[in-house]
């Protein structure tokens, strides 16, 4: 060790980084967001015959439909059909229930041949096709330079840049203000928030991701896993997509929730949507 305290171990080697502006912004919403009466659901879907219509179309096309984009687009539908799912706290005695589902997004971005996560809100989904939303997946995930910039200028997140270089505490004072208001939350946040977390890693087994989240209702997509299931009499390899849902449960009963994933769940395995694909 020297006078000024450094470790004089020439083993001793390391890499020193900036830790964001963004990445603070994040670490300021999830204070909010872990004070949250959160109860998570841990469900698998049987994904085998959808990602086989998948594989099939892209054959047959130049640009294929992604699970991802599939994925939202049931979700977004169902919600469309129990809209009570997203609604926000007014104050003290009041929901709001939006007849829009808007989709929060983590979309990874290459810049300057750097991967780098960015929000984005998909608004609408509910009123959107499977054709559309993949559409708009892709031109988010491929907008580079320019066009980039400009549009994170027009956009909610050029107003989140901003905020990002204030003083951590009014920070927080800000996105508490945000979150409790409903127009001003889905504006900056969406109404509803999906993440894929190893949604492509496959093997033997799956895994679930527990998320914390701001959304009084989010989905946490995680790990293709194959293992035997039960189709008709007979026992077959299946592949298993893990799904994690987190509700506030000052807002959602189990009730209506049950109902809700029930529904969902048979969408899901019934490949919802993807017989109208040509």
């Amino acid at each position: 060790m020297t006078e000024d305290g450094e470790d004089s171990n020439p083993n001793n080697s390391f890499e020193m980084i900036p830790f964001s502006k963004m990445r603070q912004v994040v670490v300021d919403v999830l204070y909010h967001a872990k004070r949250r009466h959160t109860v998570w659901g841990l469900f698998e879907v049987d994904v085998t015959e959808t990602r086989k219509i998948l594989a099939e179309y892209k054959k047959k096309h130049e640009k294929s439909i992604t699970l991802t984009a599939w994925m939202i687009f049931v979700i977004s539908h169902a919600l469309g059909k129990y809209p009570r799912m997203q609604a926000i706290r007014k104050g003290r005695n009041k929901l709001i229930i939006f007849d829009d589902v808007d989709i929060n997004l983590i979309v990874e971005r290459t810049i300057k041949n750097k991967k780098i996560p960015t929000s984005y809100v998909l608004r609408a989904a509910n009123r959107k096709s499977l054709a559309e939303i993949n559409e708009e997946l892709y031109e988010v995930k491929n907008v580079k330079g320019d066009n980039m910039a400009l549009e994170t200028k027009k956009s909610s997140a050029g107003k989140l840049n901003t905020i990002a270089n204030l003083p951590g505490f009014i920070r927080r004072l800000i996105f508490g203000y945000i979150l409790r208001r409903p127009k001003l939350k889905k504006k900056f946040y969406g109404t509803v928030g999906i993440t894929s977390v190893g949604m492509f890693g496959q093997g033997t087994h799956g895994g679930w991701p527990v998320q914390i989240t701001p959304h009084n209702i989010s989905f946490a997509l995680g790990a293709l896993g194959r293992k035997p299931g039960i189709i008709g009499d007979k026992i077959a390899i299946r592949e298993y997509l893990c799904i994690t849902v987190a509700v506030d449960h000052d807002l959602i009963d189990g009730g209506p929730g049950t109902r809700f994933l029930k529904k969902l769940h048979t969408m899901l395995e019934s490949s919802y949507g993807l017989n109208e694909l040509n």
